[in-house]
């Protein structure tokens, strides 16, 4: 299986973080963030020959960010929970601070589906699994 593109420039190579790597009807989806630019990202889809990745969706949150001022802190505050895709729609499922969220990818619109207790500093809050990937090289070495 390819990798995914990797960014040319070293700042960008760095703060890179897989924010979801998931299937939905039997498609394999990536997305990954990059730092420098936290509410612009593109989901990659693997083709079904597994030759390559192609970019199925580009995404920009910056109007999720208007509504929400919460999620903006230090940094942007989401986490990918899922993506669902059928014949009529293709949404993202993203949790915000005390928020769930669904975001229509093809309409680029959002909408609240359910708000969350206040939860105190340092409390816990809903997240998607955090991931990491490694290159596989076969080896006879003992690793």
């Amino acid at each position: 299986m390819p990798l995914p593109p990797i960014p040319t420039d070293k700042f960008n190579r760095k703060k890179v973080k897989c924010e979801y790597f998931g299937v939905c009807n039997e498609h394999l989806y990536f997305v990954e963030v990059h730092h420098s630019s936290a509410t612009r990202f593109d989901i990659l889809e693997m083709d079904i020959d597994y030759t390559c990745w192609t970019v199925k969706y580009h995404v920009d949150l910056q109007e999720l960010t208007i509504a929400y001022p919460e999620m903006v802190r230090a940094h942007y505050d989401f986490s990918i929970l899922l993506i669902e895709e059928d014949e009529v729609s293709s949404n993202l499922l993203i949790s915000i601070p005390g928020k769930i969220i669904s975001y229509d990818l093809k309409e680029m619109s959002f909408k609240k589906l359910h708000d969350f207790p206040s939860i105190p500093t340092g409390g816990a809050r809903v997240t998607a699994p955090r991931y990491s990937a490694y290159r596989y090289y076969e080896s006879l070495a003992c690793v």
